[in-house]
């Protein structure tokens, strides 16, 4: 099997970024200004749609390890394509928090597979795909958040639907591009990790302040 190179990650980080940048500026306004729910509610909408984000990034780390990044990345962008469809076609209280909360698991997880990808790239400096994957994603979101305000002033479902067509490149992509065999650890390797890996006092603490400038930020 062909390796997943570089330039297909930060391709992917491109378009799922992208994709959810069509969404995330019009959240809060849909659910106050559209369907006449409190700001308290939109954070609490906004809340589970960031934990199962949260709770997708470690599930599809789990399936990468477990069943390969090709298979974890087709299940994974399946369900936010069907949440998707949902939103596309029913965005109205309370399908939305439902999809979105749906929605957050899957590319969360569809997420977790272009980092995981990159960290087993040897023949590349790992700061380098780390970095571009990084400004790939923030370019997406540049694009994304452009275009978010005039598509939703002309139809709200045009968000959903540019969304869609986004992540469907994404699962394209995925399908013939995120098929290599750098995905896939065999059991020996895996337990020999597992049993050494546990966190060390400078891991903790990066952890931690990221943690509390996330919580910071999305305020």
């Amino acid at each position: 099997m062909k390796k997943v190179t570089a330039k297909v990650l930060f391709l992917g980080a491109f378009l799922e970024s992208g994709g959810a940048s069509f969404m995330w500026p019009i959240n809060t306004i849909l659910i106050h200004n559209y369907l006449h729910q409190s700001l308290a509610v939109a954070g609490t909408v906004l809340f589970f749609n960031s934990f199962f984000n949260f709770l997708g990034d470690y599930v599809g780390g789990q399936l990468f390890d477990h069943i390969g990044g090709h298979k974890t990345v087709i299940i994974s962008t399946t369900i936010s394509l069907g949440a998707l469809i949902g939103l596309i076609f029913n965005h109205g209280w309370p399908a939305y928090p439902i999809f979105l909360t749906i929605l957050g698991f899957g590319v969360g997880s569809s997420y977790t597979v272009i980092n995981s990808y990159a960290s087993q790239i040897n023949h590349i400096n790992k700061y380098n795909i780390f970095t571009g994957i990084y400004v790939s994603s923030k370019f997406g979101s540049i694009i994304g958040t452009a275009l978010c305000g005039t598509l939703a002033s002309i139809n709200m479902t045009l968000v959903f639907v540019a969304y869609f067509i986004s992540l469907g490149l994404f699962f394209i992509l995925g399908i013939f591009w995120y098929n290599g065999d750098s995905g896939f650890i065999n059991n020996t390797r895996q337990k020999i990790y597992l049993t050494k890996f546990k966190f060390q006092s400078g891991i903790t603490l990066i952890v931690l302040f990221i943690s509390l400038i996330w919580i910071v930020n999305s305020q």
